[in-house]
């Protein structure tokens, strides 16, 4: 069968010239070839290689780029496996490392701060900077070494929604059947333009990397803060780049919205072959026609599987059938290559028709499971409850952990959901249960709020649930919210909404104490401290990706749209920011109640976006009054931000590099540092007792001369998010 490399380098030749990877998140643009992509992982390959890494386990902690699949396929040509973690759970990650024997790390140097206490407990030695990547290969010392024998492809571990996190380590006889499967289930061709959607510690990740690299097609990778916000995602993927095979969760997928989907992704002249949906159930076929344009041509496909056998075991594509149907639920499908699913009941016995447990797996796809040892042959529970009809078709009912009573009677919260869908004004809604309450939770269009109030809306679906079901499964209460909350990994955060109906009677708080409430839960500050209505966001150890969680709870709690107040947040004192969210509570309240009204999403008025601009011109002439120009390198700044990490430097002339250049194609990073020998193209450190020889080059210093000169701001531009930089000096010739 092979391994996953060895589907990217069977095709690296026939390829070369072509665009392997695309990265654009609307600040960068940046594109690499398969023989860029080829280069660079013999490059990653030689590096691990030469230090002996090989059948061992990898971790890597870096952003997703253009060359990060590069990276991956460095590794594994070691030959070695990977492991990919990001920044946050220190305890797990700790845990993880030292349970997979990972003795060396690949690290982004902007995240070297981030994961600096899991490394000093790990005891580190930094062996290689790789400047043109910006990465530092770090030995642990304090990890004990392995060599795997099982042909290990990577590690992941589960996310932890249904449970306590699990780590699984799955051989290349495992992924690649999948691999080769769906490829050839979506024909996917050199043609094909596929988009990165999962993040790289949920596997689904891997098939939509190989199954692109493997065909010659395109791989488009964009930032997490372009998946967070609904209309620039369907820009990109929809109106910019035209991407042809969409793997996806609903819950990400929903989160754009019908009204948009049908104008982009899935609008009738849209370019997306294929919609392949999972990771969660997939959504009701009601739903699915409120999003798809009329005249639509995409093909949607269900896929269903669990990381414990990575990654997918069965698939359904939706036929023109099913939607022509009254039918609302779309079965799992059938199993995919080397893949076995069947059905157990509580006696353990096979059923061919009935409701039980899902049971799947492979005598061949076989993953290890946390500390096994030897993987179970066989069969894995999934923990989800199906049923299957007379003609053999499973359907997913829930999660074992999701079985209901209420009243002594059993409850099917789906049923809700799909006399809920019933109704236009809904673009999407979902059902809980709360201390033995039901709590519906729905979505309403834009459109509609202007032609009914919140009452109304409830009125409305009380009377269509009365007509449909019986009293134990009537609501208890309905929230009207314009988004649901996703986890990283793209799926509906449940707990996050059972925290929005644990501070339901925020609704009746003063707007203060409920911005007082998400302000404290955001930054955690205890709930006893004071607030300072002087103090600010970012100095009370806030960043962007927090600022954003912080407007996403004022817009749940509030039932508010307050995307446009970020600048605000991350550099206005709190009493400015609880000013413009009094004022556009104000407006949002009064447009509710007028027949005549506006759709409720809110902007700042002209006067604010004034006071905005103001203040942003201030800050940005108060940074540029107080910097300094002073001679340095770039070197300075890494030796700078490796100091917590590097007891001691000293400066070994081991040789000096060219001048620093871009590729005339601007194929490779704008850092890159060209030398006579590509494959010399990193700084090696050696240890020496306590101490640590590093090569450093040395570059031309920029000579200054300071002079008083007037600042005048010439333009600004609205990104429409927050960006992390350091202002633009530019020196008077």
């Amino acid at each position: 069968m092979g391994t996953l490399h060895d589907l990217v380098l069977h095709v690296i030749d026939k390829f070369k010239d072509r665009v392997a990877v695309i990265y654009d998140d609307e600040l960068e643009n940046s594109v690499i070839t398969y023989n860029d992509l080829h280069k660079l992982s013999k490059q990653i390959a030689t590096i691990l290689r030469n230090y002996g890494f090989d059948d061992e386990i990898i971790g890597i902690c870096m952003h997703t780029n253009e060359t990060t699949p590069a990276i991956l396929l460095g590794i594994l040509q070691v030959p070695a496996a990977f492991y990919f973690f990001e920044p946050g759970a220190e305890k797990f990650i700790l845990k993880a490392l030292k349970s997979l024997n990972s003795a060396v790390v690949v690290v982004d140097i902007s995240y070297l701060k981030d994961i600096e206490n899991i490394l000093f407990l790990l005891n580190p030695e930094v062996l290689v900077l790789i400047p043109e990547w910006q990465l530092i290969v770090i030995k642990l010392n304090g990890v004990n070494r392995q060599k795997y024998s099982i042909h290990l492809a990577y590690c992941i571990s589960t996310s932890g929604s249904t449970g306590v996190p699990k780590i699984v380590r799955v051989p290349h006889k495992s992924i690649v059947p999948n691999v080769i499967h769906l490829r050839k289930l979506f024909n996917i061709t050199s043609n094909d333009l596929i988009f990165l959607a999962a993040p790289l510690t949920f596997d689904p990740s891997i098939i939509d990397i190989f199954t692109s690299l493997s065909c010659g097609a395109r791989l488009l990778i964009t930032s997490n803060q372009i998946k967070i916000l609904p209309w620039k995602l369907a820009k990109m993927l929809g109106n910019h780049y035209h991407v042809t095979v969409l793997q996806i969760t609903p819950s990400l997928l929903m989160s754009i919205g019908p009204e948009l989907l049908r104008t982009s992704i899935l609008d009738k002249s849209s370019c997306l072959r294929i919609l392949a949906l999972g990771g969660e159930k997939f959504p009701s076929l009601d739903l699915i026609k409120k999003c798809r344009a009329e005249g639509n041509m995409t093909t949607f496909f269900n896929l269903y599987g669990i990381t414990e056998v990575s990654c997918w075991s069965t698939f359904y594509q939706v036929t023109d059938s099913d939607f022509a149907s009254n039918q609302s639920e779309i079965p799992l499908g059938e199993s995919l290559s080397d893949t076995t699913t069947m059905v157990i009941n509580d006696d353990g016995h096979v059923l061919s028709e009935g409701c039980g447990w899902l049971y799947t797996g492979s005598l061949n796809r076989l993953c290890f499971v946390n500390d096994e040892v030897t993987p179970e042959n066989g069969l894995r529970n999934t923990g989800d409850l199906v049923t299957i009809d007379q003609s053999g078709k499973i359907f997913f009912l829930h999660r074992k952990d999701e079985q209901l009573k209420r009243n002594g009677k059993r409850l099917n919260l789906q049923e809700i959901e799909h006399v809920v869908q019933q109704e236009d004004f809904v673009e999407n809604c979902k059902a809980l249960i709360f201390n033995s309450s039901v709590i519906l939770f729905y979505i309403c269009s834009s459109w509609h709020k202007e032609k009914m109030n919140e009452s109304q809306r409830e009125q409305l679906l009380k009377a269509s649930l009365q007509k449909e079901l019986s009293a134990h499964y009537q609501p208890d209460i309905f929230v009207d919210t314009n988004s649901f909350p996703i986890t990283y990994h793209g799926k509906l955060n449940i707990p996050v909404l059972y925290d929005m109906m644990r501070d339901s009677s925020r609704k009746q708080q003063p707007v203060e104490k409920i911005v007082e409430q998400c302000w404290k839960t955001t930054l955690k500050i205890h709930k006893n401290i004071p607030i300072d209505t002087t103090e600010r966001f970012l100095a009370k150890g806030g960043d962007s990706l927090l600022a954003m969680q912080f407007i996403n709870r004022l817009q749940l709690d509030l039932n508010l749209q307050l995307n446009h107040i970020l600048p605000l947040v991350l550099h206005n004192p709190y009493k400015d920011i609880l000013d413009i969210i009094r004022e556009s509570l104000s407006k949002h309240k009064h447009s509710t109640s007028d027949e005549e009204s506006k759709p409720s999403e809110l902007r700042l008025s002209s006067d604010n976006w004034k006071g905005l601009n103001k203040f942003v011109k201030k800050k940005h002439l108060e940074n540029v009054q107080n910097t300094q120009v002073h001679s340095t390198d770039s070197v300075n700044y890494i030796n700078h931000r490796q100091k917590n990490i590097i007891p001691k430097l000293s400066k070994d002339s081991l040789g000096k590099p060219e001048n620093v250049n871009v590729d005339d194609d601007g194929i490779l990073p704008k850092k890159k540092t060209k030398t006579n020998n590509v494959s010399n193209n990193h700084y090696g450190l050696q240890s020496k007792s306590d101490s640590i020889s590093l090569e450093f080059p040395k570059l031309n210093s920029v000579c200054c001369h300071h002079r008083k000169k007037e600042v005048n701001i010439h333009w600004t531009y609205n990104t429409g998010k927050c960006v992390d930089a350091s202002p633009i000096v530019a020196q008077l010739r």
